[in-house]
């Protein structure tokens, strides 16, 4: 089928230790996605992702093929001028640091539970553990997002939300409660400052992407008035 139809992923090389590559097309018949299996497979590749297109023949191509179905990774997006006025809570605060903490390292974690790394058994826990800490690094660095925000219980960090530009929009990458603080609407504290951060830097849409299956995620967002815009089922194969 041609190197278009897929593209190796450089950071998921390093990480694994093997060839890994994301589908390109988001539909895909059962004789077109097996032949596509079988040409990456003689070329080493150990590890191939697809965001499919929620369709009943996407998703018997997935199966026959042996796709484990890791993530309905779902889209939100708010309309940030349909908002009004927007205060960023009095409890949050921009990280002024570059470095990482153990803190916010078990957060970052802890935002990527229901991850399609998380829930696929064939992916190392250490492996997922790396891939969150290094983005929040990259975050801090301001290589993946451009402000963290954090709530602080006393000294200690108990929430934080990474957020950036992604398409033009206002984007946030990981988002997290410490357990022992959640029923205390730090969770919408923490959106509120990323839409307030969002109209400071006019943008007029924020995004955010989650798991289909994180219910918690899902009722937050509405609360802060994001609808969903896109669903992808996100297969891996194994090779």
């Amino acid at each position: 089928m041609g190197s278009d139809s897929y593209r190796s992923l450089a950071f998921d090389r390093e990480l694994f230790g093997f060839e890994v590559v994301l589908l390109q097309s988001p539909s895909l018949g059962t004789t077109e996605l097996l032949e596509l299996l079988d040409e990456l497979r003689a070329r080493g590749v150990r590890l191939a992702y697809w965001p499919a297109a929620p369709e009943p023949r996407n998703d018997a191509a997935a199966e026959r093929a042996g796709g484990f179905l890791a993530d309905e990774r779902t889209t939100y997006v708010c309309d940030l001028a349909g908002l009004g006025e927007i205060e960023r809570p009095t409890e949050v605060e921009e990280y002024a640091s570059n470095e990482t903490t153990p803190e916010l390292e078990e957060l970052a974690i802890a935002s990527a539970e229901l991850s399609r790394f998380a829930v696929d058994p064939r992916v190392p826990r250490r492996v997922f553990e790396t891939l969150y800490r290094r983005w929040l690094v990259n975050s801090l660095e301001k290589r993946l997002a451009e402000v963290t925000l954090v709530v602080r219980d006393g000294d200690r960090i108990v929430g934080m939300a990474t957020v950036g530009e992604k398409d033009g929009r206002s984007d946030i990458g990981l988002i997290a409660v410490d357990a022992h603080c959640r029923g205390r609407s730090l969770g919408t504290k923490l959106v509120r400052a990323a839409q307030h951060w969002g109209r400071t830097q006019h943008r007029t849409l924020a995004q955010v992407v989650t798991q289909g299956r994180n219910e918690v995620a899902a009722r937050l967002y509405a609360r802060c008035r994001y609808r969903v815009e896109r669903v992808e089922h996100y297969y891996h194969f194994w090779l």
